[in-house]
């Protein structure tokens, strides 16, 4: 039995479902499981023919992949073009990452407006993350204003960053009631124009978890701690 198999008929035994149906969704759920492994040359063997065929997940990995030299030789140029392949078809992680690296100049050219429009795009899908990070740029942008800041950090909450209470409380300490009541305002409006994106959110924030357990049960697999009877 090959390593890959072993590894998912573990990870299936554990409750953590490696595939889904459909063909190039299976292809994508292979190759993320070869990367996860560090399996880097099926990863890529698995990735490439789907995001050239116009795989947005695939082409998200890709770029990642690319980024950091995994299997490839780096080439940020490529890891570059692969993330936005995938962000201009709307993968919200895709749109995160690239908004990222707007804010320095190591893969694209340093542009905040840019990082605006792609963290703005997929917040308007329900990334909590991307939330929280326009929730930073603002405060950064606009320091005397808290109210945006803490529209976004608010929204990054209700879409399932549950954990950053504390920094909402923080930061609610610098803000005047008047603009404490306009950002919870402001941030209910923003729900309202965006249908379904707390459910999406939440169900990232699930997935991100789902892939922290499987990284665990890996790590003990490999320190020998885990046994089936």
């Amino acid at each position: 039995m090959s390593r890959l198999l072993t590894v998912a008929t573990i990870m299936l035994a554990l409750g953590v479902a490696l595939g889904s149906a459909g063909g190039a969704w299976a292809g994508v759920d292979e190759g993320l499981a070869a990367y996860e492994e560090r399996d880097y040359k099926t990863a890529l063997s698995e990735l490439l023919p789907l995001a050239k065929e116009g795989d947005a997940k695939a082409q998200f990995y890709l770029g990642i992949m690319y980024k950091d030299g995994s299997g490839v030789p780096r080439n940020y140029e490529d890891a570059a073009n692969w993330m936005r392949k995938a962000a201009e078809q709307g993968d919200m992680d895709a749109q995160f990452q690239l908004g990222m690296w707007h804010t320095s100049t190591r893969f694209v050219p340093k542009d905040i407006e840019e990082t605006f429009r792609w963290w703005n795009q997929a917040a308007s899908q329900g990334h909590p993350v991307a939330h929280y990070y326009l929730g930073l740029l603002h405060a950064e942008v606009d320091p005397q204003d808290p109210t945006l800041a803490l529209m976004w950090l608010n929204l990054s909450v209700i879409h399932g960053n549950e954990g950053l209470g504390e920094d909402r409380a923080n930061w609610e300490k610098g803000a005047s009631q008047v603009q404490i009541r306009e950002a919870q305002k402001l941030a209910m409006e923003w729900v309202a124009e965006h249908e379904g994106s707390i459910q999406r959110g939440k169900e990232w924030i699930e997935q991100r978890r789902t892939l922290n357990n499987r990284a665990r049960a890996r790590n003990r697999l490999r320190q020998g701690n885990l046994f089936f009877s």
